[in-house]
């Protein structure tokens, strides 16, 4: 990868600030030059050899072209000092355009620094503010079911679609987080699920979902219909109840103790025992 493309990657995109993309192209010649060079420093190596080889088969048959190519050999050898001088160079003047670069990112690094920090302050700004209003809703939510409790309490009995139990709401916000925050399938780099999301991986699809405001527009309509079905019924009106009158209670016949019979003979005896005693 080019190093611009690299230093691209690190920033973002194209923000890349003048002085560094200034610092990455002088680098990038300086490496460009010096490839050259130790390419060329290879070439010449090989024809070098070549020709020493080949000025010695004539070192005994054939002065003439000995000489000749001991001169070519010469040329070559003097060639490739002078390439070695300019490779030198070449790196000398690459490492200094590297340490340019490495001072002048590090001064626009500050600069990208802050960059990041803005952006990640603005970002976590509308995270603060989405929670708070999210409480706010919430909160003001649970104090309507409240009311609705306390206005209607025979809703109560049946509950279901009202979007009136706390754990209905709290289960449909949960999917709503997941629904709006679940990573793709096997994406290890994606952003997490928000916190408090209900992890349903074995829902499919989170998009399919339904929307939370669509599940709390078919909670209300149907509470309207709920109501409208309680005003319909007849009100049956208080029958009014006679008390039964107080009846006297009757006087219970009493049985009636059995006396002894006392006759006058009796009497007398019982006269007679009392004088002799």
């Amino acid at each position: 990868m080019p190093i611009i493309d690299t230093i691209k990657s690190f920033t973002g995109g194209d923000s890349v600030a003048p002085e560094v993309t200034k610092a990455i192209k002088i680098v990038q010649a300086a490496v460009q030059v010096e490839a050259e060079l130790v390419a060329k420093q290879t070439t010449l190596r090989k024809k070098f050899a070549d020709t020493e080889e080949a000025r010695d088969r004539y070192a005994l048959d054939d002065d003439d072209r000995y000489k000749k190519l001991d001169q070519e050999a010469q040329r070559i050898d003097g060639e490739l000092k002078k390439n070695l001088a300019a490779l030198r160079e070449a790196g000398r003047r690459k490492a200094e355009a590297e340490e340019g670069l490495k001072a002048t990112r590090g001064s626009a690094s500050i600069a990208i620094a802050r960059d990041f920090a803005a952006k990640r302050q603005a970002a976590m700004k509308k995270i603060a503010d989405g929670i708070a209003l999210a409480v706010e809703g919430w909160r003001e939510h649970h104090d309507l079911n409240a009311n609705v409790m306390l206005w209607q309490p025979d809703l109560g009995q049946h509950i279901g679609g009202l979007l009136l139990g706390r754990n209905d709401v709290t289960s449909m916000v949960e999917q709503e987080l997941w629904r709006l925050s679940a990573p793709p399938p096997l994406d290890g780099s994606a952003p997490p699920p928000f916190p408090g999301a209900r992890v349903l991986m074995l829902a499919g699809n989170p998009n399919k979902l339904k929307p939370l405001v669509e599940v709390a527009t078919e909670a209300n309509d149907y509470l309207v219909r709920r109501a409208e079905g309680l005003k319909a019924q007849p009100v049956a009106s208080p029958q009014k109840v006679e008390r039964p009158k107080a009846e006297t209670p009757k006087a219970e016949p009493q049985a009636e103790t059995a006396l002894p019979h006392v006759d006058a003979s009796h009497v007398m005896a019982g006269l007679g025992k009392r004088r002799m005693s």
